[in-house]
């Protein structure tokens, strides 16, 4: 008699369970298939933003260059040449914050065969603070990559890439390029004056005489290529992977030295200090205190650069 009351309370267990599933599978049924609907919704409304901001930057772009074309060629250019300039500079400014990088490097690409950012020409605009963030010039069998005398100083922008490029005297001059990549490059007496090219990589590119004076290059890697008679007075290459060659040029074939004075060595260290304008009487401890003084001051300098301009490139 226990035994079927237990059957029986079972079987109506069961029998309850059985009258719920459907109901509980079509709630599972509804949930799920509503999920489905909301990725499927969002991913259109992604796709159909991608395209109407693909579009948008067509349109920018295009009346940029149309824009830029006709004051070109307009007797308003000659004529009033600096309102002329200051226009370009504010138009070019204005549109490199809304291109992704294919767009930025067809507009700088413009201006420099446009002859507007000539570091050997007279007339030239200044682009300092403009965003060439994903900026990309890579030689190829279709596409020469010519750029030699471009003048960039005061840009910002990360993960920059030239490869195969053409770039003999061109100017960086207190750029923020972290991340910049320059693979197998003529960099023959370029100059990055005082820029920050924290992470950068330098690979098998002829930087014969570049000017480094200056610059951070911390957690940078120099590798390959042709690297003497460079300059890296006050350069700051703590943590950096750099080629013994560097160091030592002449032992590796090299014919000039490279300059290390005041810049801070991988591990740390300083190379020579120039004292030789802070010796009052000329008296050896005169000069040894103030070696030892000038020797703080630029290992705190140097600390507090380097984690500020880190700080902006994670930034």
């Amino acid at each position: 008699m226990e035994k079927r009351k237990k059957l029986s309370k079972r079987l109506n267990i069961i029998k309850l369970l059985l009258a719920a599933l459907p109901t509980v599978a079509f709630g599972v049924f509804t949930i799920v298939f509503t999920l489905q609907q909301d990725a499927s919704a969002k991913a259109t409304r992604e796709q159909d933003q991608e395209q109407a901001d693909e579009t948008n930057r067509r349109l920018i772009f295009k009346e940029y260059i149309d824009d830029m074309t006709d004051l070109l060629l307009s007797k308003r250019y000659d004529t009033n040449i600096n309102e002329s300039l200051l226009h370009i500079r504010v138009q070019t400014l204005t549109v490199l914050r809304n291109l992704d990088g294919a767009r930025k490097s067809d507009v700088i690409r413009f201006l420099y065969e446009s002859h507007l950012i000539h570091s050997n020409q007279p007339i030239k605009v200044h682009l300092n603070g403009s965003d060439l963030t994903g900026l990309k010039f890579i030689k190829s069998s279709a596409e020469s990559c010519d750029l030699t005398d471009i003048y960039l100083p005061g840009v910002y922008g990360e993960n920059i890439l030239f490869e195969g490029c053409l770039l003999d005297r061109a100017v960086f001059d207190h750029a923020e390029m972290c991340g910049t990549v320059f693979q197998s490059c003529s960099l023959v007496n370029s100059t990055f004056l005082e820029t920050n090219l924290t992470k950068a990589h330098f690979h098998d590119n002829q930087l014969f005489e570049a000017k480094f004076n200056g610059a951070l290059l911390s957690h940078s890697s120099i590798k390959g290529g042709v690297l003497q008679g460079m300059d890296f007075t006050n350069a700051d290459l703590y943590q950096s992977d750099i080629d013994h060659q560097v160091f030592y040029p002449l032992a590796h074939g090299g014919l000039i030295a490279n300059i290390f004075i005041n810049a801070r060595h991988p591990n740390g260290s300083f190379f020579a200090i120039d004292t030789n304008d802070l010796i009052v009487d000329g008296q050896a401890q005169t000069k040894v205190c103030f070696a030892e003084v000038l020797l703080v001051s630029y290992t705190v300098i140097f600390y507090l650069s380097s984690v500020i301009k880190a700080e902006h490139c994670r930034g």
